[in-house]
């Protein structure tokens, strides 16, 4: 994940991702070209966002190619309608996958070579899992350092298991937060926090 606002990314912060030589992982993906029309790349959109959204949250980046699971070209999209690939790509989110994903958020960042990134912003679930709803298949799917799995048995039951009532997940949230305050692991260095 880029560890900024995502309203305050711009062309540097994904020209810097080639520049790092930044490698994809279980925050964090690139592809070169937005999904197509096609069901199978709509299938695969909705797991890349579903697998996110069953682990810790991450950016999937368009307008990125990678090579060898390492950013390598920051050119953008070549697109017409930027704003109509927006509304597509939130329709697909929304109607695409069960139990919906609250909070995904879609920047578009100009001043690329070719045309503009994208960059979607997928929070962690605290009401998933979340499966893949489109085209009678159901499948869920996670993420782990190497990128995105299909979830099997044992990975939903602990999903499931994990998921616990609301309170326990606020408290969980709060805490979590609160350590890597205290631990100076967060996207924004916070100034007097100690």
């Amino acid at each position: 994940m880029i560890a900024k606002p995502l309203t305050a990314i711009n062309a540097a912060d994904i020209q810097s991702l080639v520049a790092d030589r930044t490698p994809e992982g279980r925050s964090i993906e690139f592809k070169r070209e937005l999904p197509g029309a096609k069901d199978s790349d709509r299938k695969e959109f909705l797991a890349d966002i579903s697998s996110f959204a069953n682990a810790l949250g991450g950016d999937l980046i368009f307008g990125v190619e990678e090579k060898d699971g390492v950013a390598a070209v920051a050119d953008g999209v070549v697109v017409t309608n930027i704003d109509a690939e927006v509304l597509r790509l939130d329709d697909m989110i929304r109607n695409g996958i069960s139990p919906r994903i609250v909070g995904c958020h879609t920047q578009v960042i100009g001043g690329l070579a070719k045309g503009p990134a994208v960059v979607i912003r997928i929070p962690r679930s605290w009401n998933g899992p979340h499966a893949i709803s489109f085209q009678q298949d159901f499948r869920f799917y996670s993420r782990s350092t190497k990128g995105k799995f299909r979830m099997d048995a044992s990975d939903l039951r602990d999903a499931v298991l994990s998921a616990g009532s609301i309170d326990e997940r606020i408290r969980l949230f709060r805490s979590e937060r609160l350590a890597r305050i205290v631990a100076d692991e967060t996207p924004v260095l916070l100034t007097g926090t100690k």
